[in-house]
């Protein structure tokens, strides 16, 4: 309950000092919190936090697994490529860093990222209303990533290059219908978004 109370008035902390302005986006763990609250029906309250590690380790490498499965569909041996990639997704030193002092900003990123990407190009390749709900939950859901804001920047700046790819590279659809894709997508992730970043 502090914690909602300080992530509903996330411009102001009072319990830092006298007071201040937030330099990170408190709002942005509203889902997070959102997750926890569902979590403390069934686990006791100093394992609240490390259920959402675990989460964040178990559904991390299974998008990284979906994408690349996408990716390599139709080539020989695509399932065993994507488990391969998701093992090494799992099993490298970069998670071991991410989850050894775990932060859960960091850890967040890390179980959203396949899934943001994998999300995102099922919209790209084929705008639907079920597509798009995918993409809108999935991003909704991966905000608590913008804790501190430069790591969204960063995941922003790398959608934006993976939209500009797929318009580049992708032949199959008109390139009206590839603009109106583009867009669509950077303006729904900065609509989600924006009940923090403004």
């Amino acid at each position: 309950s502090i914690y909602w109370e300080r992530v509903l008035q996330s411009v102001w902390q009072d319990h830092q000092g006298l007071g201040a302005v937030a330099t990170q986006a408190h709002a942005s763990e509203i889902p997070r919190l959102l997750y926890m609250q569902v979590l403390d029906i069934f686990f006791p309250t100093h394992f609240l936090r490390w259920a959402y590690f675990f989460t964040m380790l178990i559904i991390g490498p299974l998008g990284i697994y979906y994408l690349l499965e996408h990716i390599f569909k139709g080539k020989n041996n695509y399932k065993y490529a994507a488990f391969i990639g998701g093992l090494f997704y799992l099993l490298n030193l970069g998670t071991l860093q991410t989850f050894f002092a775990p932060l859960e900003m960091f850890a967040t990123l890390y179980g959203f990222i396949g899934w943001l990407f994998l999300t995102a190009l099922l919209f790209l390749k084929n705008p639907s209303p079920k597509t798009f709900l995918l993409y809108t939950a999935v991003t909704f859901f991966s905000t608590p990533m913008s804790h501190t804001p430069t790591l969204w920047f960063v995941n922003f700046m790398m959608l934006s290059v993976f939209s500009l790819m797929f318009f580049l590279l992708e032949k199959g659809i008109n390139k009206q219908s590839r603009i109106k894709r583009v867009v669509a997508l950077i303006v729904t992730t900065l609509i989600l978004n924006s009940y923090w970043l403004l």
